[in-house]
């Protein structure tokens, strides 16, 4: 299990590399030790700011607000961005500047980070995601870099 391994390694502490798995993930996660063994590379990874690895597994944008949102009235908070933010799954990550997706059109969201992503730029391509490397990366920054960023105005 690379879990396990990379504790052996401890490449993630070494480089001061928080991780963090996102979603519904223990619900899927059937294995009780590589559960015990994600929470605890989560605890000792937690205080890191340097680097971050974070997976979404068992993750779904429109869930992820449903809870946010059902938070918020549990908790009688009101619903504002700065709260719907800190609600969210994903409220340590940032805002996302560019969106690559693989395999070409047509794509659909399905919601994914949808809060993260409102004013991101997206850089469709036909490569597949197996196949996507250095040269297509490059050529994404490269179209991104010459975009006019309007931040959703």
């Amino acid at each position: 299990m690379e879990i396990e391994r990379e504790f052996k390694r401890k490449t993630l502490i070494k480089k001061k590399t928080r991780f963090r798995l996102i979603g519904r993930w223990n619900q899927i996660l059937k294995d009780k030790k590589l559960a015990a063994a994600v929470k605890k590379l989560e605890r000792q990874t937690n205080d890191f700011s340097d680097r971050n690895l974070t997976i979404l597994f068992g993750y779904n944008g429109a869930t992820e607000m449903i809870e946010a949102l059902k938070y918020l009235q549990r908790s009688r908070k009101i619903v504002t961005d700065k709260n719907i933010k800190a609600s969210l799954w994903t409220r340590d990550l940032p805002s996302v500047d560019l969106v690559v997706r693989t395999g070409g059109e047509p794509h659909w969201s399905a919601g994914f980070m949808m809060w993260l992503v409102a004013n991101s730029q997206l850089y469709f391509t036909e490569t597949l995601w197996p196949d996507f490397g250095t040269a297509e990366l490059q050529r994404a920054l490269r179209d991104y870099s010459k975009r006019e960023r309007r931040f959703g105005k």
